[in-house]
């Protein structure tokens, strides 16, 4: 949830010359690739860094990418309203520290940054005559899903911010311009095009060909009830539910459906997943499928049941050998 930090003092009034460029869009969508393409192709244009608790990454700098603070000199900064908004994204807080963002824009500079959606948009709202949000689109799910393997993301981290993807995508129409990010060449070649418009002080218009329709998806969870080495199926079928929004976790979609499927009493303690991450239960497995021309992203969870029940139309079945379930569950 994005927290929005006002000044007690209030927000100054002196006129902007610079600008802010926010590049935005799922992980995995290639933002990081093309703005650093972009800093070394465009002159005067500088990376803005934000704060964050994550760990620095290979290849990044303290003060270039990202102040990287300790959760607590973080909380120090949201008791001193130093930050004009923070958010919790993947275990790890985020914000745009305001003296940062103003100074840039005060003193006629253009900045590019990589940060949240729901942050861009708020830095629009506050500056809306000096800030540009470019959305980075990726071709498809399956694409994001294979950078992040790219980049040695766990699968569990994966799976995390796949939840996210569909707020994320959401967002796109919102933006001023959006990149479909399927040939880093060609994807580069455009944003700086982009800026270097914005920098002449005539933005150019969207691109047609960027406006199109996003890459159509949907997300799923299946569950595999669990009971002495045997698992529910129905006609050789999992129980498959849709996963209806970002505000659903996937671990309690696949709880609300057997409660509802089989009239039984379980909690969350009963799921078979990865290890919790705060709020969030990794499932088993995850896999993305094209079928007529949508992708299916479908999480899988597991149910250790507490009883043997027999619902109407369901079967018992021995646990298959090249399951995700251990079977001696």
């Amino acid at each position: 949830m994005l927290c929005i930090q006002n000044d007690p003092k209030g927000y100054s009034v002196t006129p902007y010359s610079g600008w802010l460029i926010t590049l935005v869009g799922p992980a995995g969508a290639g933002k990081n690739h093309l703005m650093h393409t972009a800093l070394n192709r465009v002159p005067r244009l500088e990376q803005l860094p934000t704060a964050t608790t994550r760990a620095i990454r290979p290849g990044e700098q303290e003060g270039r990418e990202h102040f990287y603070l300790t959760r607590g000199a973080f909380e120090a900064l949201i008791e001193q309203h130093k930050l004009l908004e923070y958010q919790e994204i993947h275990g790890n807080l985020y914000g745009m520290l305001r003296d940062t963002v103003e100074n840039a824009l005060r003193e006629g500079r253009i900045a590019v940054a990589d940060i949240d959606i729901l942050g861009a948009l708020y830095a629009r709202q506050l500056y809306p005559d000096n800030t540009l949000s470019i959305f980075i689109q990726p071709p498809s799910i399956a694409a994001l899903i294979e950078r992040m393997r790219a980049r040695k993301d766990k699968d569990t981290e994966i799976a995390k911010r796949l939840v996210r993807v569909p707020m994320e995508m959401a967002h796109a129409e919102r933006c001023d311009y959006r990149i479909v990010n399927d040939d880093a060449g060609r994807a580069s070649d455009l944003l700086v095009k982009i800026l270097e418009s914005v920098i002449a002080g005539s933005p150019m218009p969207p691109p047609v060909s960027e406006t199109g329709a996003l890459c159509q998806f949907r997300y799923q969870v299946a569950v595999v009830p669990t009971f002495n080495g045997e698992t529910l199926t129905q006609n050789g079928e999992r129980l498959l539910t849709a996963m209806p929004d970002s505000e659903n976790l996937p671990h309690r979609a696949a709880l609300e459906a057997a409660q509802q499927a089989w009239r039984i009493a379980a909690d969350e303690t009963q799921i078979i997943g990865g290890e919790r991450d705060g709020s969030f239960i990794p499932p088993l497995s995850f896999s993305c499928e094209e079928r007529e021309a949508e992708e299916i992203v479908t999480f899988t969870y597991g149910l250790k049941l507490s009883e043997r029940i027999t619902p109407v139309g369901w079967t018992w079945t021995p646990l298959e050998t090249r399951s995700v379930i251990p079977e001696t569950l």
